[in-house]
């Protein structure tokens, strides 16, 4: 491992050395732009992974954060120099759940909650002179209702914005709206998950055609199951595969799993699975889900997590990470 290291580390040193001038002179270019920390808890785990997103033709815009209750949508061109700036006010109850955007417009998706009620309200902002438009109210929940979403597709022509319908705290179906990037609505539907068992951490996720995908973990924490819903055709195909089980005598379930939607509508899935008994790090498994005509999946390697990679923390004995998921009731998160 040592001498790898020293090996590489010299490669690039003699590669640097023996770069032409030229390559050696180049200056990178660099803008500044002021953001304030979030104050979230989940430091691990934030709503708005992305705040910089590039725009066709070359440049960005960025989502700031000015203040406790102020955000702001900039756009630089590709010299880096800033062409626009829209503030977001954000009132107390109020944080920012999304930023994305698409071929015209950037938006900015706010969630609200006071005693009585929680909505999802969409802020528009016209990529070409940043002139944005009234928030425009996507749904409603009570209060006392689980957080609602929203998915954005990736070319950010599409959105759907969705709350949870639940009975004895257990989720048991998903109502959703489907809508343009002029946020048009398209489609109202229910996601209705009467036909499993017990299931864990539903999300959903929507293609550039307006194809949604909800995927979740199923069948007592052992399976990736991801179901295609289409806005044309009643039925719903679905595809499960199974990454916990038996092996070795030892139960083994999953502990966490994310998905992303590429632009052809292939989701990926990667999932830590541990032993059921102990809580320790199994494996590493990775999935890909075709629905592209019959259907197809495929499996890389699975990788084994053994004590010596685990984070330091859990090697001393320590708690997780605040953003870690550990709960086993079914139907959670």
């Amino acid at each position: 491992m040592r001498f790898t290291f020293f090996l590489s580390v010299g490669a690039l040193a003699l590669g640097l050395l023996t770069a032409p001038t030229a390559a050696v002179a180049q200056k990178v270019k660099s803008v500044s732009f002021s953001y304030l920390p979030e104050q979230a808890e989940d430091r691990y785990n934030q709503r708005v992974m992305r705040k910089m997103l590039p725009v066709t033709g070359g440049g960005f815009v960025i989502l700031a954060h000015k203040s406790a209750t102020q955000y702001a949508v900039e756009r630089y061109d590709a010299e880096l120099k800033q062409q626009w700036t829209a503030t977001i006010p954000v009132a107390d109850g109020e944080s920012v759940e999304a930023f994305g955007h698409g071929s015209e417009q950037a938006f900015v998706i706010i969630h609200q909650k006071d005693n009585a009620n929680q909505s999802l309200s969409a802020v528009l902002v016209d990529l070409r002179n940043g002139q944005k438009t009234a928030p425009k109210k996507l749904l409603d929940a009570a209060a006392r209702d689980r957080r609602p979403g929203v998915s954005i597709s990736p070319d950010g022509s599409k959105l759907v914005a969705f709350r949870y319908l639940t009975r004895d705290v257990q989720i048991r179906a998903i109502s959703a709206t489907v809508y343009d990037q002029k946020l048009t609505k398209l489609k109202d539907r229910t996601y209705d998950f009467h036909d499993l068992g017990d299931f864990f951490s539903p999300t959903v996720h929507i293609g550039n055609d307006g194809t949604q995908y909800v995927a979740l973990i199923s069948d007592q924490m052992k399976k990736l199951t991801v179901r295609r819903y289409l806005n044309d055709k009643p039925e719903t195909k679905i595809m499960s595969v199974a990454v916990g089980g038996t092996f070795g005598g030892k139960a083994v379930t999953v502990f966490d799993a994310k998905f992303g939607l590429q632009p052809d509508n292939t989701l990926y899935a990667a999932a830590i699975c541990t032993e059921r008994e102990s809580g320790q790090y199994y494996s590493l498994k990775v999935v890909k889900f075709d629905f592209a005509g019959e259907g197809d999946m495929k499996f890389a390697p699975s990788s084994a997590l053994r004590p010596s990679t685990w984070p330091r923390s859990i090697r001393l004995g320590k708690p997780a990470p605040s953003g870690w998921r550990t709960s086993t009731s079914p139907n959670c998160c």
